[in-house]
């Protein structure tokens, strides 16, 4: 497993590096998949659809904050656009669940979700490892 090194390596990250896993979401047949973006009615039609091979989506960081992304397990980074809130998805006794704020129960399962095209870019599967950072 990957996450001893990599909160070791956590210690020489700069600071507001940010540590956990990403996941991948919009995936054809993905029950959640086809609803709007939180950003799609922020940004500009033109913005949104520029960004949209780079989507991702963050619980706290705002529409159109630009992301470095590194895989931990695959080498591989990328760059990455927030389009949407999320991931919600959490673990409280072991079973999944839909977690809104850090009140509620639970373990959040990860710290980004990734549209397929970045999910390609990092080769990323299932639940991997990665280190985020804003981009100035």
């Amino acid at each position: 497993m990957l996450l001893a090194p990599l909160c070791a390596a956590a210690l020489l990250l700069p600071p507001g590096a940010e540590v956990g896993r990403a996941s991948t979401f919009g995936q054809p047949g993905d029950r959640w998949a086809g609803g709007r973006m939180r950003c799609q009615r922020l940004m500009s039609p033109a913005a949104f659809r520029r960004a949209l091979p780079y989507g991702v989506a963050h619980r706290r960081y705002p529409c159109g904050t630009e992301l470095a992304i590194y895989d931990a397990r695959t080498g591989r980074s990328s760059r990455g656009v927030v389009l949407d809130a999320g991931p919600w998805g959490a673990i409280h006794r072991g079973r999944w669940r839909i977690k809104r704020s850090e009140r509620e129960p639970g373990r959040w399962r990860g710290v980004l979700d990734v549209l397929p095209p970045v999910a390609r870019r990092l080769g990323l599967t299932g639940l991997d490892p990665v280190v985020l950072r804003v981009l100035p």
